[in-house]
């Protein structure tokens, strides 16, 4: 006659027997009912689970894949390919719309999260002041840049009032001088700011 054991003990068993692998009782008894171990002849009785100790662990990994966690998912899972494991999330922003393999669930899943994570992060930088949006940056910028220009504007006229004894020529290179000034912010952008000028 058959060993029978409860299942919180072939849990047990199945985890002693296979190193690295858990199993539940909860786990193990949707296996029982719905999942892979469903009609197996080392289920004895029901209500309570009764299993045969000596085939338990024979039937679980004949017949449980070694990633399923949920007695809900199907009985054979396609073998994960080497290339597809080794798969980084990277990877997966690299590639374009027309390559004809599919990513996994998992490894969309994890750029979801991946992605969910950088955004929490840039809102919380953004609200502690690290981070400030381009749009704002470019008004500052430029409210900067018109003071500047109409600081500049008065300059000449400002130096003539201080030292009234300068010459005419001396009052028009200044008058260059921050011409060339005022140009030069007026052609300062953004864009050349990120280029390093």
């Amino acid at each position: 006659m058959a060993n029978a054991i409860n299942s919180t003990k072939a849990a047990a068993l199945i985890e002693q027997s296979v190193p690295g692998r858990r199993c539940s009782r909860q786990n193990l008894e949707k296996l029982c009912a719905e999942g892979a171990l469903k009609g197996s002849p080392c289920i004895l009785g029901r209500s309570p689970w009764r299993i045969d100790a000596e085939t338990v662990v024979a039937e679980y990994l004949a017949n449980v894949s070694p990633v399923q966690s949920e007695a809900r998912q199907p009985r054979a899972l396609r073998p994960v390919s080497d290339r597809t494991a080794k798969q980084s999330t990277d990877d997966l922003h690299a590639r374009t719309a027309d390559d004809d393999e599919v990513p996994s669930f998992n490894d969309e899943r994890a750029r979801h999260e991946r992605e969910k994570r950088l955004i929490a992060e840039l809102e919380r930088r953004t609200k502690e002041g690290e981070l400030v949006y381009r749009a704002d940056f470019v008004t500052a910028q430029n409210a900067v840049a018109a003071q500047i220009m109409n600081r500049a504007e008065a300059l000449p006229r400002q130096i003539k009032q201080v030292i009234p004894h300068l010459l005419i020529e001396e009052v028009e290179k200044i008058e260059a001088l921050v011409k060339e000034m005022m140009e030069g912010v007026a052609n300062w952008t953004y864009d050349k700011l990120e280029e390093g000028e």
